[in-house]
């Protein structure tokens, strides 16, 4: 941290402005980024980065921390506003906008980050789009997607308040990990290795892609024999074993598209949508 600003990892070797080699004062890298590339402790520094001091913070304090006050407001971002720490000390001068900021990505609201959100809870329909195959629907769908609503969300919201109980918020907010060596923050949390998370997220994808092409053509191909759109009405033909071909085609292309966006947190709010 340089004040209250969340500094970036990538050209930093010592975090502070000096070290001692020998008997000698020497400056870091970082006093050459902030002081126009001089490594002269006499050289003329940005203001905000002469006035404040660099610290070093516990990125994961843990429960018994109270980070949770902290984290427990709001706190949106225009793109392009640096990250920074509320409760830290930091002397009120503007300075440069430098690079070697941790930077929002992206501008936020509640609106956007409920579409980021809600796509990962909708997994329990893969389940009502199978419908077909269950021996009593009338009964199993209403119980079944209840009690997935209620584990899901019980499951979901716990990881929020435990991730807003235990890490500081500008970690949180660091979305490619500039400040942590570009560190996946589950991953080091999991155990025994941050490859669980890598791996599990993988199979993860893959499973949820899966289920995916195999409910939403039956469901496209259900709409179209009930002739309820006449132009779908191609879709609802199939193989003779049952196999929707045309609206698999379909469902293919539109996840095609999605992958070109190449973007998670655009194409979120358009599947909430």
């Amino acid at each position: 941290m340089l004040g209250n600003r969340t500094l970036s990892g990538r050209h930093i070797d010592v975090c502070a402005k000096t070290q001692e080699l020998g008997n000698f004062t020497v400056p870091t890298q970082l006093w050459g980024l902030f002081c126009n590339s001089s490594k002269q402790l006499n050289a003329t520094c940005d203001e905000y980065f002469a006035h404040n001091n660099v610290t070093s913070i516990q990125g994961i304090p843990g429960l018994a921390s109270g980070i949770i006050t902290e984290n427990l407001w709001s706190s949106y971002l225009q793109k392009g506003e640096i990250i920074e720490k509320p409760s830290a000390h930091s002397v009120d001068v503007l300075g440069a906008m430098s690079q070697e900021y941790v930077l929002a990505d992206i501008t936020t609201s509640f609106t956007l980050l409920v579409g980021i959100f809600f796509p990962s809870v909708t997994g329990i329909m893969a389940g009502s789009n199978r419908s077909g195959d269950l021996k009593d629907a009338q009964k199993s769908i209403p119980i079944g997607t209840i009690l997935a609503i209620l584990t899901t969300s019980f499951v979901y919201l716990s990881n929020v308040v435990l991730f807003g109980a235990c890490i500081e918020g500008v970690v949180l907010r660091d979305k490619f990990g500039d400040a942590v060596h570009r560190n996946l923050v589950v991953g080091t949390l999991s155990w025994p290795s941050p490859w669980v998370i890598v791996i599990g997220s993988f199979f993860s994808t893959c499973g949820a892609g899966l289920q995916s092409l195999t409910g939403a053509p039956r469901l496209l191909q259900a709409i179209a024999k009930d002739n309820i759109i006449p132009f779908l009405r191609v879709f609802g033909h199939s193989k003779a074993n049952g196999e929707p071909t045309w609206a698999l085609l379909l469902t293919a292309g539109i996840a095609e598209l999605g992958i070109l966006i190449a973007s998670l947190d655009l194409v979120a709010p358009i599947l909430s949508m």
